[in-house]
């Protein structure tokens, strides 16, 4: 009863901050991130090439024009300097590139 109690030794290193884990947790944790990653980038990669693919069809400046707006975000003042055109004709290549886009699918 007032005697001191065994202290227990493993010989398995333990993370830091005392939360119990082992490295071999720790490390199983990163390999499960690192192909979950792996899995998303490659996910992305893959749809980045499909949308590549679909705007091969439109022309220079229809891409650019597609690509200022929602690629990048810009508001329509910013897109017509891009492209180095007027609002209207700004918006004839962006309803262009539209319709050549639906077409598509």
């Amino acid at each position: 009863m007032y005697s001191i109690g065994g202290q227990q030794f493993s010989l398995t290193p333990r993370g830091g901050g005392n939360r119990g884990h082992t490295m071999d947790d720790l490390v199983s944790g990163h390999d499960r991130l690192q192909r979950l990653y792996k899995q998303k980038l490659a996910a992305l990669e893959k749809e980045q090439a499909e949308i590549e693919e679909a705007l091969s069809v439109l022309t220079p400046n229809e891409r650019l024009v597609i690509r200022a707006r929602y690629f990048e975000g810009k508001s329509w003042d910013d897109v017509c300097r891009v492209v180095h055109y007027e609002w209207a004709q700004t918006h004839r290549l962006h309803g262009s590139a539209l319709q050549k886009l639906g077409a598509q699918k």
